[in-house]
């Protein structure tokens, strides 16, 4: 598939599929589409059938229904990634809190330090 991007040659994969030819292929990107190994080339893939086919995909029920399943598949992607990010921020906090904590522990350490050294001398 990569290849087939490389070279420009996807338009042409695509093109003059029959329903069942596309409810193959549709059926493929909704398998594989949550895969980050192949989510970039399968979102180009999307792109080019709905450039290519457009309103035909909602003509034939069953291409309809792996649209939406699609549609679904991605909105749950995108919910997942925003809920991860939030993750990645409150993580973020919670170790900038600690190691503020941990500078702060080593300042009254070496404080403590300063002064026991100063009262032996």
């Amino acid at each position: 598939m990569a290849e087939l991007q490389r070279r420009g040659g996807i338009v042409s994969a695509v093109s003059g599929r029959d329903s069942a030819e596309l409810e193959s292929l549709l059926s493929f990107v909704q398998r594989y589409l949550p895969n980050q190994r192949y989510t970039a080339a399968l979102i180009n893939m999307m792109d080019t059938i709905v450039t290519v086919y457009g309103p035909d995909l909602m003509r034939d029920p069953a291409l309809t229904d792996l649209m939406a399943k699609i549609r679904a598949s991605v909105n749950e992607e995108i919910a997942t990634q925003k809920e991860m990010g939030m993750l990645v921020g409150a993580i973020e906090g919670v170790i900038c809190g600690a190691e503020m904590a941990s500078l702060q522990e080593q300042e009254e350490q070496a404080k403590q330090q300063q002064n026991y050294d100063d009262d032996e001398e």
